[in-house]
């Protein structure tokens, strides 16, 4: 990095001035003058005023006497004795001597000697001269690995979210290495541009790649310390040689290599494209590269926006970016934002108003740089709270964005797993992400709300949580992956990383959906509700209760797990588990080998009940039952919807016109959807208490056999949220009050606060559904002969009829508008208790009843105008089959 010159007022030292049309001539004009004036340079025979008063003070000779004299010296025969000679003489040598004619001798072949040694060196070290040069121009390697018109550097990559409006693309974390966006000279203030070259190169626009005079001159300097500080001698197009090729020794060599690559890239490239890269390279402390990764750091803007003095300051930093960050040390980086302001002035770039305006201004820190500020400042003053940016730790969602990115990447790119990730954070990608920072934040508020969560006796383990919110389309609008506010990045994201049980809500994607979708069972298919073995296993209820059979409604609302055993058992279990893979997107285990022993997913208690081999996540299962709200389709779960490159003229991957999975058919998709209705929106339903303001909403419960995970996942016309409970380490969460389901504790919350500003709507209603009566006694489309019967929701295409009583079929009715589902009986209704179980009749038929009351008032009346066709076909007989004790 370049060393400047000590600052010196307005002045600079050097008193370099390339833009100022007429300074460097003044200075030339100026020292020709001083060399002008000067007499010590001049010989003796020159100056002929004082050679003139000096002769006029001199005695004459006449011209007899000097003539006698010589006469004289001839008459004797004598040599006329030069002045060495006299001297010799005058100190006893005689110069006449044969000894002394020796030593003149030997002392002229000595100076001859030594003049042609020094003619030797001279053209020797010529020789040498021109041989380096030779070689430095030949052969030193000037190569550059590098096109700067299509540079590709460590970019950060940006996810964008929607604003609150739903229409504008805003910035909502930025993953990087090295944090830097690439920006054109075309948006980089002008403002930027002239601080930087103010600060690091004037001469810029002038020379080839290399400023010999400052380079000559910070090489005296370093000999003979002309100023009390280094002076740099790099310029802009060597700084960027430097920072592009690493090539950093400390060696003449070095440097040799870093001019001749800077004078090469100065004959390839303009200097708009050099100033280009070299501002979107350079490094300006706290892990920030380039200049509009800086303006967001320090000012929270643009680096089209900076005015004067915010440009001066981010230049100021180059000199040493650690010593000159104003978060580090404001003294030290106002004095050298202060020396560029006024170097800039100095070379016409701003006008003294503007000086004088700047150089006034204080600097003030916005963003990122202003919050690091804070911190330090509530660590001094011993503050535990300390303020941090969206951007100091990533969120949940992010978390999810990068390792989906990571996985899209290698499975669609065939990329590997390490050049994926780097291409995240240093490939410049641009993320359009699914998140709803709404439903976000309404997640982030229950989820770092203590009160919000059950305590779990019994263990040292602090609970924790994970919740997954979908829309309808797989787009995650929202995710948090633990219990309370998030202090690192990429930590452990449980709602996408754990595993768990998930207990009964595997009843709906493992057993009755694929049942209902293959026409084995229809809503009011009585099925047996007594316990039996399985694999030399007794499989029971929950609550260990039995009774005849029930209905489908019923054995769903109250979550019973000896029907969904036997459903899963006629199905067969191998087709049970091709749906919940296949079409539901669960990650099943088909079979595995764990310390010896096999394991298999494809049994009826981990379909039936969910019993798994490893188990499912949030993500997962609310991608799964979102299928239950928009007509069967089945989305894997997003978290982008598309990605470019960092210029946005490619795009890397697209979610935006992807295809969904029909996993069930828009008809039994509707049954299912009402089926999971009566789970809350009827006060038996073991989802109950999840209600809240009349909203149409479906869900399902979820508790494993020994207490250790509970679940709850349900949704509204808007969207769907899977959320689990329970400790890292399972443990038994017996201790919790009975009919306490912490998951649901959690889930309702967010769901208030989501729909407090959304319209009250219902799930959309499906053509080929009939609403109409069915017989409480043997489960079929209800005659008119039949003696007690409850409404339900059926497929217009499979409608089986009661063969117990006859009549004819009774016609459909509307949801709003037909007897509220109540139960209609008749003078036969001891023939109802002979068929089936006093208990279970009566509470089947009260529950159907209550069921399509709630229900018909929030469904759509668009299948009251449909007729049920009139056909002979029967109910499924119920048949016997495995169990679990799951919930």
């Amino acid at each position: 990095m370049n060393q400047d010159r000590p600052n010196n007022g307005v002045d600079r030292t050097g008193g370099h001035s390339v833009d100022r049309t007429n300074s460097s001539h003044s200075v030339d004009r100026s020292s020709r003058s001083s060399h002008g004036s000067s007499n010590t340079n001049r010989p003796q025979s020159a100056r002929a005023p004082q050679t003139s008063r000096s002769a006029a003070n001199r005695t004459r000779v006449p011209a007899e006497t000097k003539k006698t004299s010589s006469r004289t010296s001839s008459r004797t025969g004598q040599k006329k004795v030069g002045r060495w000679e006299g001297l010799m003489s005058k100190i006893g040598v005689d110069v006449h001597s044969k000894g002394y004619k020796g030593v003149k001798h030997a002392a002229a072949h000595f100076g001859r000697a030594v003049l042609a040694v020094f003619l030797v060196l001279v053209i020797a070290g010529c020789l040498a001269v021109g041989a380096f040069g030779i070689y430095v121009f030949g052969f030193v390697d000037d190569s550059i690995d590098f096109d700067l018109n299509n540079l590709k550097l460590n970019c950060a990559t940006t996810i964008y979210v929607k604003d609150s409006s739903g229409e504008e693309w805003t910035e909502y974390q930025r993953l990087y290495y090295e944090d830097r966006e690439w920006v054109s000279i075309n948006n980089i203030s002008q403002n930027a541009v002239n601080a930087f070259v103010s600060a690091e190169d004037e001469r810029f626009y002038a020379h080839n790649g290399v400023d010999w005079k400052r380079t000559f001159g910070a090489f005296a300097n370093m000999i003979l310390h002309f100023w009390d500080t280094e002076q740099g001698g790099s310029t802009i197009t060597q700084q960027l040689v430097k920072n592009l090729t690493g090539d950093d020794d400390v060696s003449s060599m070095r440097k040799i290599r870093e001019i001749m690559r800077a004078r090469k890239i100065e004959s390839l490239y303009a200097k708009d494209v050099i100033m280009e890269c070299y501002l979107n390279v350079v490094y300006l402390n706290n892990n920030v590269y380039g200049i509009e990764a800086a303006s967001q750091y320090y000012f929270d803007k643009s680096a089209s926006e900076l005015n004067i003095q915010e440009a001066a300051s981010i230049a100021a930093i180059t000199k040493s970016p650690s010593v000159f960050d104003p978060t580090n040390n404001m003294d030290k980086h106002l004095n050298r934002r202060n020396w560029i302001i006024n170097n800039m002035y100095e070379l016409d770039m701003i006008s003294q108003k503007e000086r004088d305006d700047a150089l006034k201004s204080e600097v003030e820190l916005k963003g990122k740089a202003a919050q690091k500020v804070a911190n330090k400042e509530a660590q001094e003053n011993g503050e535990d709270k300390q303020t941090t940016t969206k951007s100091s730790v990533y969120t949940y969602f992010t978390d999810t964005v990068i390792e989906q990115v990571i996985a899209d990447l290698m499975e669609q790119k065939g990329y590997t797993k390490s050049y994926a990730e780097n291409m995240i954070f240093a490939g410049g990608l641009n993320i359009y992400a699914t998140l709803d920072t709404d439903v976000q934040n309404a997640v982030d508020e229950v989820f770092n709300n203590e009160s919000n969560f059950s305590t779990v006796y019994g263990t040292k383990q602090k609970a924790q949580a994970a919740i997954t919110v979908v829309d309808y389309d797989g787009n995650i609008v929202a995710i948090y992956g633990g219990r309370g506010k998030k202090t690192e990045s990429r930590c452990l994201n449980r709602a996408l990383q754990s595993k768990r049980q998930p207990g009964s809500t595997m009843k709906p994607v493992g057993a009755y959906a694929p049942a209902l979708d293959t026409n084995l069972i229809t809503w009011s298919t009585k099925i047996e509700n007594s316990t039996f073995k399985h694999n030399g296993t007794t499989l029971k209820n929950y609550d260990y209760s039995t009774s005849g059979p029930v209905t489908v409604q019923y054995a769903i609302m109250r979550s019973l797990n000896l029907p969904a055993a036997r459903v899963v058992k006629k199905i067969t279990p191998q087709k049970a588990f091709e749906y919940a893979t296949e079409n539901f997107g669960l990650s099943l285990v088909d079979s595995v080998e764990i310390n010896g022993k096999s394991f298999s997913d494809v049994d009826i208690s981990p379909l039936a009940l969910g019993g798994l081999t490893y188990g499912v996540t949030t993500v997962e299962m609310a991608g799964a039952y979102a299928t239950f709200g928009n007509g069967g389709v089945f989305y894997e779960p997003t978290t982008y919807s598309y990605i470019t490159n960092y210029a946005g003229t490619e795009i890397i991957l697209d979610n935006r016109e992807r295809e969904g999975v029909q996993a069930i058919d828009a008809d039994t998709a509707y049954i299912m959807n009402r089926l999971l209705s009566t789970v809350v929106n009827n006060g038996s339903g073991t989802g109950a208490s999840a209600a809240f303001n009349g909203w149409d909403l479906i869900g399902k419960t979820g508790t494993t056999s020994d207490n250790k995970d509970r679940w709850f996942i349900g949704g509204s016309p808007y969207y769907m949220a899977a959320v689990w409970f329970g400790c890292d380490t399972p443990v038994s969460m017996a201790s919790l009050s009975s009919g306490t389901n912490p998951a649901q504790r959690l889930w309702k919350p967010v769901m208030q606060k989501v729909h407090k500003s959304l319209k009250k709507t219902t799930f959309d209603s499906c053509d080929d559904v009939v609403y109409c009566r069915y017989c409480t006694v043997s489960g079929g489309v209800a005659k008119s002969g039949c003696t007690s019967t409850a409404w339900g929701y059926f497929k217009k295409s499979y409608m089986p009829q009661c063969e117990t009583h006859g009549g004819k079929l009774l016609g459909a009715g509307n949801p709003s508008t037909s007897g509220s589902g109540t139960t209609t009986s008749t003078t036969s209704s001891k023939t109802s208790s002979k068929t089936s179980s006093k208990t279970s009749s009566k509470t089947s038929s009260k529950t159907s009843s209550k069921a399509s009351s709630t229900t018909s008032s929030k469904t759509s009346s668009s299948a009251s105008s449909n007729t049920p066709s009139v056909t002979t076909s029967t109910a499924p007989t119920s048949s016997s089959a495995g169990g679990s004790d799951t919930e």
